[in-house]
């Protein structure tokens, strides 16, 4: 949605728009501001279930890179997995040695 931002006083495409209440010189007004300006929180509703089957089946669910790091915990919980990543060249000892814990 296009629209004008009070701070940026350009009109431009964004998304989360907030409208609220911003201070002038000539006293309080209301407007509409970008999400250059307002991050909008998030929230994580998890029911308690799901808390407990993430921490159960933990070892199912990991995953050998976050974010391109290579996961010191997928290192540990499968070291023959790893041996076959570095017999086909997919990482190096270097990389499983300076591996980082990643997913705490």
């Amino acid at each position: 949605m296009k629209q004008l931002c009070v701070l940026c006083h350009k009109i431009h495409d964004s998304t989360n728009w907030k409208y609220a209440e911003y201070q002038t010189p000539e006293g309080y007004r209301w407007g509409w501001f970008c999400n250059k300006w307002y991050k909008p929180k998030t929230y994580e509703f998890v029911p308690q279930r799901i808390k407990d089957e993430r921490v159960k089946y933990r070892k199912e669910i990991l995953q050998p890179y976050r974010s391109g790091q290579l996961s010191k915990e997928f290192c540990e919980e499968y070291p023959q997995q790893v041996k076959k990543m570095v017999k086909a060249g997919a990482v190096t000892k270097k990389e499983v040695a300076k591996a980082k814990n990643v997913w705490k």
